[in-house]
């Protein structure tokens, strides 16, 4: 492979007169500038096949940054609300502790309420009233 690089580098410094020239045979000449064609055709796909891998590559890295700033997003948007829903069920907590609070007041009140109720003495009865 190296002997086909230094060949093709000496013909290139040569003009097509040249080479024909110094070559012992015509024939030898057209076959070597058949395989230096052969040659640069293989590199010239080479580097096209290269070329479209590097396209994809490149691609492919636009749509890992894209995916990556939307899973970023996202989880931005998702601590956001798990924030928001920690604070909601703080408010609901303290809501409730109020709330059963006030019915423990309320329930005393109402114990308080019907035992001073219960220490009143009943009215009495007059013949023909019904009472209360």
């Amino acid at each position: 492979m190296r002997k086909y690089f230094r060949d093709l580098e000496e013909t290139d410094n040569l003009s097509l007169i040249e080479q024909i020239l110094s070559s012992n045979t015509l024939a030898e000449e057209w076959d070597n500038i058949d395989a230096i064609l052969q040659i640069q055709d293989a590199i010239k796909n080479k580097v096209e096949t290269l070329q479209t891998q590097e396209n994809k590559l490149a691609d492919l890295q636009n749509t890992s940054k894209q995916k990556q700033n939307t899973l970023t997003s996202q989880k931005q948007s998702l601590t956001s609300q798990q924030l928001s829903l920690t604070a909601k069920k703080n408010a609901k907590n303290e809501l409730l502790t109020e709330t059963n609070a006030q019915e423990s007041k309320y329930q005393a009140l109402l114990v308080a309420a019907k035992a001073q109720l219960a220490s009143f003495s009943p009215l009495p009865k007059t013949p023909g009233e019904q009472g209360f």
